[in-house]
């Protein structure tokens, strides 16, 4: 399987891809943070840059964007809940 991951990503994540047996390219990406086929993109977000994405709307310029280039949109968010605040 080949995987391009955008630039600004995490270097940590082609260590892991490639130990799985993904080949890796880096890339800027227009849309989306990892292209897994040309179905498939996955956007991954920390849960400070999701809260603050719907505030600022970025996320609803984001998914159409995406759900218009890729037949399958997965969204990762990444964080711990803040119920205990």
């Amino acid at each position: 399987m080949e995987i391009s991951i955008d630039q600004r990503e995490e270097r940590l994540f082609d260590e892991l891809l490639k130990d799985m047996g993904a080949q890796v390219d880096r890339r800027v990406l227009e849309v989306g943070d990892f292209i897994c086929s040309s179905r498939l993109a996955v956007e991954r977000k920390t849960r400070a840059d999701f809260e603050q994405s719907i505030i600022d709307g970025r996320l609803f310029s984001q998914l159409p964007n995406l759900m218009s280039n890729y037949d399958r949109v997965v969204i990762v968010i990444e964080g711990q809940s803040d119920e205990n605040r």
